[in-house]
C-alpha cells in the first residue's frame, strides 16, 4: 500500500503569494511553506484537517512568503522555523523582507 502524499495550495492576499501544506495520508502532522499574509486561513485549514505543524519552511524571506510565521508559531510552537541561512536577517528586519516598504513591518520569531 503507497502512502499518498496530499499537497494544499493556499493563495495568500494581495500579493497572489503561494502557500503549500504537504502531508502524507497515514499521518497527522505536516509541513508548511512559505505562510503568507493570510495565517488564519492556514490555520482554519490545518484544524479543518485535523493536521499539526511538524515544520515552517520559509523558501526565502520577503514579507509574503513569512508574514505567517508568528501566527503559526504560536498555534504550533514546537514546529521549528526553517529558513536558509542567507535570508535568515530578513526575519527580523522589515526593510530586508520588504514589509516596510508597504507600511506593514513584519517581524518573524
Amino acid at each position: 500500500m503507497s502512502d499518498r502524499l496530499h499537497i494544499h495550495t493556499i493563495v495568500s492576499q494581495p500579493f497572489e503569494e503561494n502557500t503549500y501544506i504537504l502531508w502524507l495520508s497515514s499521518r497527522r502532522d505536516c509541513l508548511v511553506v512559505d505562510p503568507g499574509l493570510e495565517p488564519d486561513r492556514i490555520v482554519e485549514f490545518l484544524q479543518d484537517q485535523d493536521l499539526s505543524v511538524a515544520a515552517i519552511l520559509n523558501t526565502h524571506g520577503h514579507a509574503d512568503h513569512i508574514g505567517g510565521n508568528e501566527t503559526l508559531k504560536a498555534s504550533f510552537p514546537s514546529a521549528p522555523l526553517i529558513i536558509g541561512s542567507g535570508d535568515a536577517h530578513m526575519l527580523t528586519d522589515a526593510d530586508a523582507n520588504l514589509s516596510a516598504l508597504y507600511g506593514l513591518p513584519i517581524f518573524s520569531p
